[in-house]
C-alpha cells in the first residue's frame, strides 16, 4: 500500500531525538565533571528542548513560557556569562598543563629532564604502539644471592639503592630511559622515546661508564661487587603496554631478550652483538669473543668484549 511521508512531521520527530540526545549529553558532562560551565549548558539545554518541543507542537502557552524563562534568565546571567566562558578556556588551558604535567610525572624517574621536555613537544603516537630500532642495555650484580645472603636487611636496600643510583646517573647521562629494575638487574633503552642517531654509541659508553663507576662504589661499600652489562641492538615492538590500572612504556621482543643474555656472558665488563658493533658511529676497540649459544635461540651470535 502506497502512502506519503509527511516530511515536515518526520523532521519535527528528528528535531526532538537531537534536543533529547543533546539534553542527555550535557547532563552526562555536568556529572562527569562538575563545573559551572557544565551545569550551564545543562540549563541552556533544558530551556532549548522545552521551547523547540513547544514550537513543534503548536503549544502556545508552554512556548510563551519557556520564552520568558529563557529572557529572564538570559538577562540575570549575562553579567557572569563571560566570566563563565572565560572559565571555561582557562579551565581547558589548565587541564592542557595537568595532561603535561602527568606525562612529566609518568617519565621523570626514567629520563632526563632535557628528554621530558621534548617527549612533550611531540604527540602521543610513542605510547600507542611501533616497531622500532633500538639499543637495550642490562646491567646486573654477578653473584648477587650469595652477597645478599651474608648482609642484614637494611644492608641489602642500601647495596642496591647506591648501585641503582649510579647506573641511574649514567644512564640518564647519556641520554638513555630507566626501563625497569628487574631484581638486582637494571633495563635500560636507548633512540626511544625520542630518535638518536647514535644510540649504540650512547648505550655503549654508558655501559663503559658504569664498569668505571662501579670501581668507585666498591670503595664506599663493604662489599665488593661485580657487574656484567650486556647491549643488544635491533627492532622492537615499543609502546605503553598493560591494564587500565597499570601500565608500563617498555619495549618487548627478541632484541631485549638477547640483550638480556648477553649480560650474563660479562663479568667486570661490557659486552656486545655483532648488530650493536655494526651500528656504532664512532671507532670502539673491541674484542671478539666468538660466537655464543645464548639461552632461548637457536642460532649463535657474534660478540664482543669492549676493551
Amino acid at each position: 500500500m502506497a502512502y506519503q511521508v509527511d516530511i515536515l512531521t518526520f523532521l519535527k520527530v528528528v528535531s526532538c531525538v537531537l534536543a533529547g540526545y543533546a539534553l542527555f549529553k550535557s547532563f552526562r558532562k555536568y556529572r562527569e565533571t562538575g563545573t559551572k560551565t557544565a551545569l550551564l549548558m545543562f540549563i541552556l539545554m533544558i530551556l532549548f528542548a522545552v521551547n523547540l518541543v513547544a514550537q513543534i507542537f503548536n503549544l502556545q502557552e508552554v512556548l510563551n513560557l519557556a520564552r520568558i524563562i529563557q529572557l529572564n534568565f538570559l538577562l540575570a546571567f549575562l553579567p557572569i556569562l563571560s566570566f563563565l566562558i572565560i572559565d571555561y578556556i582557562s579551565e581547558q588551558r589548565h587541564e592542557t598543563e595537568r595532561e603535561k604535567e602527568k606525562i612529566k610525572g609518568a617519565f621523570k624517574q626514567y629520563v632526563n629532564p632535557y628528554v621530558v621536555d621534548k617527549l612533550i613537544a611531540t604527540d602521543d603516537a610513542h605510547l600507542k604502539g611501533t616497531k622500532k630500532v633500538i639499543t637495550v642495555l642490562f646491567v646486573d650484580i654477578r653473584d648477587f644471592t650469595p652477597i645478599a645472603e651474608k648482609l642484614k636487611a637494611e644492608e641489602v636496600v642500601k647495596l642496591l639503592d647506591e648501585y641503582f643510583k649510579m647506573v641511574t646517573k649514567c644512564v640518564q647521562r647519556n641520554g638513555g630511559m630507566i626501563d625497569k629494575f628487574i631484581g638486582d638487574s637494571v633495563m635500560a633503552i636507548y633512540n626511544m622515546p625520542i630518535s638518536q642517531m647514535d644510540h649504540a654509541d650512547r648505550a655503549v659508553k654508558t655501559g663503559v661508564e658504569i664498569i668505571e663507576a662501579s670501581k668507585e662504589l666498591n670503595k664506599r661499600l663493604r662489599n665488593r661487587i661485580s657487574l656484567g652489562v650486556g647491549i643488544n641492538t635491533g627492532e622492537a615492538v615499543i609502546g605503553s603496554m598493560g591494564t587500565e590500572s597499570y601500565k608500563e612504556y617498555t619495549a618487548v621482543g627478541d632484541t631485549v631478550n638477547t640483550a638480556a643474555r648477553l649480560q650474563g656472558e660479562a663479568r667486570d665488563s661490557v659486552v656486545i652483538s655483532e648488530s650493536t658493533k655494526n651500528s656504532l658511529k664512532n671507532r670502539i676497540r673491541l674484542v671478539s669473543i666468538g660466537s655464543l649459544s645464548l639461552k632461548g635461540k637457536t642460532e649463535k651470535i657474534n660478540a664482543y668484549r669492549v676493551a
